[in-house]
């Protein structure tokens, strides 16, 4: 199969392998489930894929971190050298969460927008991704 550029593949064993970490049950959710995916050494293995299983889901691409949405799914991507102090992984999952959470304004049609709102989504967010890091327990 050849894939352009850019192009991110999700699958349902994808969706079955992992669990989200956010699931549908909220009031801006719209149906969506937030799937969080990283090759993270520091990650549980719920979150956590291999290097091969990242490279296949990206085409091959290595971004340190992006998002996007497949069906009613949206997926949060982690890639970084393993050698990246956890510092950095936390810098990365704030600034992809931040486009997520914008994701949820938008599929919600909400024009303005409290930023006391955006900030609880923020630090939810956060919160259920870094639950998955036991260091950070």
């Amino acid at each position: 199969m050849v894939r352009e550029p850019g192009f991110l593949f999700w699958n349902k064993w994808l969706s079955k392998r992992l669990e989200p970490v956010v699931d549908s049950d909220h009031p801006l959710s719209q149906g969506f489930k937030l799937y969080f995916v990283t090759t993270c050494e520091y990650a549980d293995k719920a979150v956590r894929v291999s290097d091969r299983t990242m490279r296949r889901i990206t085409g091959g691409e290595r971004y340190p971190g992006c998002h996007a949405s497949w069906e009613d799914d949206l997926i949060l991507l982690i890639t970084t050298d393993e050698k990246a102090p956890m510092y950095r992984q936390v810098e990365l999952i704030v600034h992809e969460v931040s486009h997520t959470v914008d994701g949820f304004f938008e599929r919600a049609h909400l024009k303005s927008i409290d930023t006391e709102l955006r900030a609880y989504y923020n630090d939810w967010i956060v919160g259920k991704i870094l639950h998955h890091f036991p260091v950070m327990r």
